[in-house]
């Protein structure tokens, strides 16, 4: 479940993983977040590898695609690389290879969410599992 076209970019970023199942707190975990030619950034957990969320851009164009709501005349044109990538004050923010810059607010509350789900179904299979 890897990305369609080469990583142009990775960046290493704690996020908070608070609560779980028995409310006792975590602390931060690490993720890798990968960006490059196809238009997409995913998230990984960095201690199980798994690919926890992908962010998708630019709006409006594979949103709309996807949804099936192109008109007629209007040509898919895939959405320019990622040719850069950071954090800044819990945003991801992204450079594209047309100069353009995307910003995606409040995307590493939604990858600390995704953690927290995946590691607390982990947690719950494996006390299922042991007898």
């Amino acid at each position: 479940v890897g990305h369609d076209e080469p990583v142009r970019c990775l960046r290493f970023v704690e996020v908070a993983c608070r609560g779980d199942v028995g409310g006792v707190g975590r602390g931060p975990r690490t993720a890798l977040l990968t960006a490059g030619d196809d238009a997409t950034t995913r998230a990984w957990d960095a201690s199980s590898g798994a690919c926890v969320l992908e962010l998708e851009g630019p709006p409006g164009t594979t949103e709309a695609e996807h949804a099936g709501q192109v008109p007629v005349e209007w040509t898919y044109t895939p959405p320019p690389g990622i040719t850069a990538l950071d954090t800044w004050c819990g945003l991801v923010v992204e450079g594209r290879a047309d100069g353009s810059v995307l910003v995606w607010t409040g995307a590493l509350e939604r990858i600390s969410r995704a953690m927290r789900d995946r590691h607390d179904a982990e947690e719950a299979e494996r006390l299922r599992e042991t007898p």
